[in-house]
């Protein structure tokens, strides 16, 4: 039992709904997440989620997450779709 639940905390990260509300969530379900100006999730079933998390916080978390998965192989890969997400941002003018 022990070892399941381990198992589960591994592929999950932990989010915050506005009203406070702990859940976790497997990252490789997120479709897409937009601030507008809340953080909303959109699963690859259909559902959506408002998280009190800043994209930019979303985005540590996830990159955590590959580096526990993957033991850090593929964060670089992570790290430089995040770079080049805040340099699309900076440089159209977006909300950070």
């Amino acid at each position: 039992m022990a070892r399941r639940l381990l198992s589960l905390w591994f592929a999950m990260i932990k989010l915050t709904r506005l009203h406070n509300q702990v859940l976790v969530v497997n990252p490789d379900h997120i479709y897409e997440a937009e601030a507008s100006p809340d953080t909303t999730l959109r699963f690859v079933n259909g559902e959506t989620i408002i998280v009190r998390e800043t994209l930019d916080e979303l985005i540590t978390k996830v990159v955590e997450y590959r580096q526990r998965i993957c033991g850090g192989h593929d964060a670089l890969a992570v790290a430089a779709v995040t770079v080049r997400h805040r340099d699309d941002d900076d440089s159209e003018g977006g909300v950070r």
